[in-house]
């Protein structure tokens, strides 16, 4: 009697650190988990899709550790504009991205939140994607929307250049205006990042380059791996301090998830990020778009499962198995 109390002693406060979690975070996790830790609706409909393989309640533990869910995340070597679906699932494509559009909320435009911000954290990717940012950018400052004075810190790393992704010399010269003979064309991600800069930025902009190198067991830099690196060239704040972080749709929320449980890892718990993007553009390949939406989504919720985590520990909860 006295173990069966102590189990349910160590549920009930699993339960009060989740709803704590949940009340910091509650943009991450909102669309995949309702604040007891169970899958929403919207989660469901994907997980049944699918066919998910879930060990019991559709809790955030057991849906972040179905093999399943993390198949659609565990895919080393192979960048996201390069997945496929499994065989099992190549039919089911358009119903996956209604999903995780309607019901997960994987879609529309989203922007800064009316607070004040210390800085900007533009995130780096493949060509088409840092284009898209730096559009949207644009359209932010012109629009008085966010401040033109505020620093841009570039997080980037070790990545060779992939044509696949739209890394080509034509699409490189078409962004230098007619006349101007074109700067060198860039090898790797960062040089990219500063060609699009040089002639798609306003000349004043204050910005600084964050580089990593590739991270353990991955092929390259990831978003993780540049955020330490410039979690570790930035003091801690003595109270709380907002930054924005310049990302695209579908990635906004994941990478919000990612940089925010960074900093916790990092110490740096009075800084907290903001991502922002545009909209999706309609995507020709539906099978790439439904991977990498499952991708981001089995992403959402690993990282939601560590922020919970973190907050266990914190609070030294001993494990239970659920």
């Amino acid at each position: 009697m006295k173990n069966k109390f102590l189990e349910i002693f160590k549920i009930t406060l699993l339960l009060f650190i989740f709803t704590k979690t949940y009340a910091s975070h509650n943009d991450i996790c909102k669309n995949l988990f309702d604040e007891h830790g169970n899958a929403t609706l919207g989660l469901t409909n994907l997980l049944a899709i699918t066919e998910a393989r879930i060990n019991g309640p559709k809790n955030i533990l057991n849906v972040c550790y179905s093999p399943d869910v993390k198949e659609w995340r565990d895919h080393p070597g192979t960048e996201r504009w390069n997945l496929t679906l499994k065989n099992n699932l190549k039919n089911k494509d358009l119903n996956i991205i209604k999903i995780c559009e309607n019901e997960l909320g994987i879609k529309g435009t989203v922007l800064p939140k009316k607070v004040k911000y210390s800085g900007i954290l533009f995130l780096g990717a493949s060509f088409n994607s840092v284009l898209n940012r730096v559009e949207f950018y644009n359209k932010l400052i012109k629009g008085n929307i966010i401040d033109k004075e505020l620093k841009i810190w570039i997080l980037t790393g070790k990545r060779d250049l992939d044509e696949k992704a739209g890394e080509t010399k034509k699409n490189f010269l078409e962004l230098v205006p007619a006349g101007q003979k074109p700067l060198p064309l860039p090898p790797d991600e960062q040089s990219m990042i500063k060609f699009i800069f040089h002639y798609k930025i306003p000349k004043e902009t204050k910005v600084e380059y964050i580089y990593s190198e590739k991270e353990l067991n991955h092929t390259r830099a990831t978003t993780a791996s540049t955020v330490y690196a410039w979690a570790a060239k930035i003091p801690n704040p003595p109270h709380k301090t907002y930054y924005l972080g310049i990302s695209n749709q579908p990635y906004v929320t994941y990478q919000e998830s990612v940089i925010n449980l960074t900093l916790q890892e990092a110490s740096k718990k009075n800084i907290e990020v903001h991502v922002i993007g545009e909209e999706e553009r309609p995507r020709e390949d539906t099978n790439n778009y439904a991977a990498i939406l499952l991708d981001t989504i089995s992403k959402i919720i690993s990282n939601c499962n560590k922020l919970f985590l973190l907050n266990r520990n914190s609070h030294s909860i001993p494990s239970v198995e659920l």
